[in-house]
């Protein structure tokens, strides 16, 4: 089983359910004595290797893996010549690198994978394993037709065959001849159909069809593929129904989608025999079960290995005009009590069957019902014991949640319950709570209410454990903020107003969002909490400032990290200033040292003139943002903070130029990069850059009249963007600073681009220069790094430089200039 670990590299990600399936290909998992399954057995296998660590957690994601490099190695060593990996290091050496003793081989998919790559392969006719990774993806490559026609029918003994990933529409039919393929992955790929001959492939156990939108249907004789087992169409919406023997599939244990059909072979009865099935399972289309007995017949209830299930019927409320039928179908598709997760979608039903919500589904952790546009009430799901998380999106029906949703003569509903959301009641009025004596929600983490219009009254007293709360889009909601000890993470966005009633408890606020309430004019000392790190107001109508007193705005400043002010037309400045008061002013410079603030946004705030003097004080800043903003008309006389990084400033048109010369940007050591757009009226930047710029970009800026002073000496610079700036006639002639990698220049009014270029240029973009007649030998001689060249729409251009362009070019690109055209 090492041995076979050599074709994954190092750092790749890995799932445990993949690598199973391609050992049961391999042959190295066999039944045993006690009947335990293949897959059982790998898991095993799999779950041992993680505890000794050869195995380990992804960082990035926790739901994979990765191999240990010490593993990898061995796995190298221990594999020999059967195993190779084709990679740019054997372009050279293929006939070296690869034995005909190899058995297995890996690959890393490009984005178009041509005829030489796989060259090598003609080498091994014994080869089993056919793989590019990664194992699983979602971005269309292209792969040459010459590997379908030409090389897989010579790759006879074949157990293991993916082309996940790649843009082909069909197979050819000479797939059918590998007869000793076991594994075969076709997910997100444009297939249309598999040929029939695919039901020839007796040995196949995983066939893998995810995202395989444009598949309609399934090979006629798949029954015929007697060791099937493993089936996955998840999101191969274009499937209409099951092909008619699909229930002689008897080894069959993943089966994602059922789609019911209209045929009789395609019945929801094809499931009866299907007793092996585990994991999830969907049954979708079930509008197109006509009678309630052929659901009992379809025996959910025998399945005991499936622990999440989705029932699914299509949008169409003509079809079911009292919901009756529906009721009784949903009533006879009750799944065993071991389920653990469920979903409901598009349920035509006035009411839910009494098993949903039942207690007796003591393992159920997750259950979503969604789009069951009839139903009045919810079922009583408070007393699902084991309940984590709760989604009820679009009952569009129900007017009230009250002791029917919490469950009669339940003292404690809900008690393990973690997340609840609500989303697209229309209907709904009143949130009813259990009352005195009874403990609701006792382990509720995160509470959503969204798209709720009717929504007046308030929300449950007693949340202990709530940690993030989300209200979005209530409009007749008045939010009442009460003690809530655990609160981290507060949203209220389009409500009504948002109060706070009693002794509030908020001393764990970590974040605040706060959107579109009409009735907000200020933020009251409430909300100013000890470990506030991130303030968002947004699209506040009303708001006039953040804070009525400078006392207030400072105790916030001293914890928060990110601050964000966007919409608010009202607001003139960031507190309510006493403009007479000059010793506060002097006080807040002073305290304003020790604040943490990171990062500043303001934008949409028409009225905003000016950032307050002590602005500079804000030593901890690093990165501005100000975005249409009509009014601003100039930076503080003080200058700037002097720790900014970046500097955005977008579409401010009154603003005439950056900090004056005497406490310029110059003097910001740490500033990394500066973005100016949309800024018609800036004239100049005084005073010159820091030698620590990194990226300048420079978009519409009508009147500015020359590229800033000295850039030679920005010996940081990597990036150059300077767009549709018409009084800008000419470049510097020390040339542009020898670090600079990019260069985009738009819409210029230059007649030629002949300063010598520097050698480190990777990526050069033209476009748009009317008067550009020609590019100098001068200026392209040296750009030995350069890789992308593109240039657009120079209609006096005239020629390339005498001497051609450089060798280490890989991307040409030219549009719209007529002298390529003539010369071509």
């Amino acid at each position: 089983m090492l041995y076979l670990l050599r074709y994954i590299p190092k750092d790749f990600e890995f799932k445990e359910k993949d690598l199973v399936l391609l050992w049961m290909a391999e042959g190295l998992l066999q039944h045993t004595q006690g009947n335990k399954q293949m897959e059982d057995l790998g898991g095993e296998y799999f779950q041992d290797l993680v505890s000794r660590s050869i195995f380990q957690i992804s960082s990035s994601d926790k739901s994979c893996f990765v191999m240990h490099d010490l593993v990898n190695d061995l796995a190298q060593w221990a594999a020999g010549e059967t195993c190779f990996v084709l990679d740019g290091e054997m372009e050279d050496k293929k006939q070296s690198k690869v034995s005909r003793r190899a058995r297995h081989s890996s690959y890393v998919r490009e984005y178009c994978d041509g005829i030489k790559k796989f060259e090598v392969f003609h080498m091994t006719d014994c080869l089993r394993t056919f793989l590019p990774l990664p194992l699983t993806g979602d971005q269309g490559c292209w792969l040459t037709n010459h590997v379908l026609y030409d090389l897989l029918p010579k790759l006879r003994y074949l157990r293991v065959l993916s082309l996940c990933s790649y843009n082909i529409s069909k197979l050819p039919d000479s797939i059918g001849e590998l007869k000793h393929l076991r594994f075969l992955n076709l997910s997100h790929t444009r297939i249309t159909c598999l040929p029939e001959s695919t039901c020839s492939l007796y040995n196949l156990q995983t066939l893998l069809l995810k995202e395989c939108s444009f598949l309609k249907y399934l090979p006629s004789k798949i029954e015929n593929l007697i060791n099937l087992r493993h089936l996955d169409i998840t999101n191969a919406s274009s499937i209409k129904e099951m092909p008619l023997g699909i229930g002689e599939l008897k080894n069959l244990q993943t089966l994602s989608n059922f789609v019911v059909g209209e045929n009789v072979g395609s019945r929801i009865t094809a499931l009866m025999n299907l007793k092996s099935l585990r994991g999830k399972l969907c049954i979708a289309s079930l509008e197109n079960v006509v009678d309630a007995h052929d659901a009992r017949e379809a025996n959910i209830n025998d399945k005991q290995d499936v622990d999440a299930l989705l029932l699914q019927w299509r949008f169409n409320l003509d079809s079911f005009p009292n919901g009756r039928v529906e009721k009784d179908i949903l009533d006879n598709l009750r799944p065993q009590s071991k389920l653990k997760e469920l979903t409901i979608q598009c349920y035509a039903g006035l009411s839910f069957p009494t098993w949903v919500g039942n207690p007796s589904f003591s393992a159920m952790v997750q259950l979503r019902l969604e789009n069951c546009l009839r139903c009045t009430l919810l079922p009583s799901l408070g007393q699902l014991p084991s309940l984590k998380i709760l989604t009820i999106v679009n009952l569009m029906a129900v007017k009230k949640v009250g002791l029917e949703f919490y469950g009669d003569g339940c003292s404690k509903p809900f008690p393990l319950l973690e997340i609840l959301q609500f989303e697209g009641m229309r209907e709904w009025e009143e949130w009813i709570s259990c009352g005195v004596g009874y403990e609701e929600f006792p382990l509720l983490r995160k509470l959503s209410i969204a798209r709720c219009p009717k929504l007046l009254k308030k929300l449950p007293n007693s949340l202990p454990s709530l940690e993030k709360l989300v209200i979005e889009n209530c409009k007749k909601l008045v939010v009442s903020i009460h003690r809530l000890p655990s609160l981290c993470k507060l949203e209220i966005k389009g409500c009504k107003e948002m109060v706070c009633e009693g002794a509030v408890d908020l001393n764990l606020l970590n974040s605040l969002i706060i959107s579109d309430i009409s009735k907000l004019t200020f933020l009251t000392e409430r909300f100013i909490q000890p470990f506030l790190k991130e303030l968002e107001v947004s699209n506040c109508m009303g708001l006039v400032s953040l804070y009525q007193n400078g006392e207030t705005f400072i105790k916030q400043l001293i914890s928060l990290q990110n601050l964000v002010i966007h919409g608010c037309p009202q607001v003139a400045s960031l507190l309510a200033e006493d403009k007479e008061e000059e010793e506060e002013e002097e006080q807040l410079q002073q305290r304003l040292a020790n604040c943490e603030i990171g990062s500043l946004t303001i934008s949409l705030c028409e009225t905003l003139e000016k950032l307050p003097q002590w602005f500079h004080s804000l030593v901890s800043l690093k990165e501005l943002k100000i975005q249409d903003c009509p009014r601003l008309l100039s930076f503080p006389v003080a200058g700037l903070p002097c720790m900014l990084r970046v500097i955005r400033i977008l579409n401010c048109n009154s603003l005439t130029s950056l900090p004056a010369a005497v406490t310029g940007l110059h003097k910001l050591s740490n500033l990394r990069e500066i973005s100016i757009s949309y800024c018609s009226n800036v004239v100049f930047f005084p005073g010159g850059l820091p030698a620590s710029l990194r990226r300048l970009i420079i978009i519409e800026c009508e009147k500015l009249e020359a590229i800033p002073d000295r850039m030679y000496n920005l010996t940081s610079l990597q990036e150059l963007r300077i767009t549709y700036c018409p009084h800008i006639v000419s470049f510097p002639e020390e040339g542009l600073p020898t670090s600079l990698t990019s260069l985009w220049i738009i819409d210029l009014k230059i007649y030629e681009i002949g300063m010598m270029l520097p050698p480190t240029l990777t990526r050069l973009r033209i476009r748009d220069f009317p008067n550009l007649e020609y590019l100098s030998c001068r200026g392209f001689q040296n750009l030995t790094s350069l890789q992308e060249l593109w240039i657009s729409d120079c209609p006096k251009l005239t020629s390339f430089p005498k001497k051609g362009l450089p060798p280490s070019v890989l991307e040409l690109r030219i549009e719209r200039c007529p002298f390529y055209y003539s010369s071509s």
